[in-house]
């Protein structure tokens, strides 16, 4: 049984085909590897300055914590003391309303 030269030409073909793929493909892998290297370190510092500095945000961000609770707790005491002294206020104001409208009526 002999065989057919145009089937032998089309596997020659698809074989080349196929090296010339596999020679891109690992052309492109080897690509790939050697920008991995280079951009690497580049992530890496990326990565340690967003740790800093979120770091740093939530130090930031305690501190202001703390420092809006005593805004808030001197501003509780402020009311406090207005709500005070409004009363203090009020008692005189009616303490001294009679005494102004006798003061109106002598006229």
């Amino acid at each position: 049984m002999s065989e057919d030269p145009t089937r032998h030409l089309f596997e020659e073909k698809v074989l080349a085909r196929l090296d010339a793929i596999d020679s891109r493909l690992a052309s492109l892998e080897k690509r790939a590897h050697k920008r991995d290297f280079e951009t690497k370190p580049i992530w890496e510092n990326l990565l340690n300055a967003f740790t800093k500095m979120q770091a740093e945000v939530d130090a930031h961000l305690t501190n202001f914590d703390r420092k809006l609770d005593v805004v808030n707790k001197e501003l509780l005491q402020v009311k406090a003391d207005h709500s005070g002294l409004e009363k203090r206020l009020e008692k005189v104001e009616v303490e001294m309303r009679p005494d102004i409208l006798v003061q109106d009526h002598q006229f």
